[in-house]
């Protein structure tokens, strides 16, 4: 276990988010799966189940419906959150990271009514200590 976690970036563009933590970079669209049915069996190109049915996606920035009625925008915010920050995070620390949010205009503008504390409250839940929308910042997205 590490003392301190270095600051987490969350970089938003059109199409992706980017979370960077000191040279650890990963992109992710912004979905995440929710499995449907436990039970669900995945069988040969002639069978009815497959992975992706046994799946739904859920989109949690989609200006329409996010695509799945049990779980809730926030609920899905936060698993995307926690997922872009455990592909960045690989192990425990005492301290916790700030989040800084780059680009997240591009999420008012899409989803009509977006509140910043949703990214927010998904943030703190994954494990940020505090979190900073900086504005106005050109993204240099591709050097890492």
């Amino acid at each position: 276990m590490k003392l301190f976690c270095e600051d987490i970036e969350v970089y938003i563009e059109d199409g992706h988010f980017e979370f960077r933590r000191g040279k650890h970079v990963n992109r992710f669209e912004p979905f995440i799966y929710l499995l449907n049915d436990p039970k669900a069996q995945i069988e040969g190109p002639s069978g009815e189940n497959t992975a992706m049915e046994s799946h739904a996606i859920i989109r949690p920035f989609s200006k329409d419906d996010i695509g799945h009625p049990g779980i809730s925008r926030k609920d899905a915010i936060e698993a995307f959150i926690a997922r872009g920050f455990a592909s960045v995070t690989k192990r425990m620390y005492l301290a916790l990271p700030d989040v800084y949010f780059y680009g997240v205009e591009r999420l008012e503008s899409a989803i009509q009514g977006f509140d910043r504390s949703m990214l927010s409250d998904g943030a703190h839940a994954a494990g940020a200590k505090k979190c900073v929308f900086v504005e106005n910042k050109k993204l240099n997205l591709g050097q890492g």
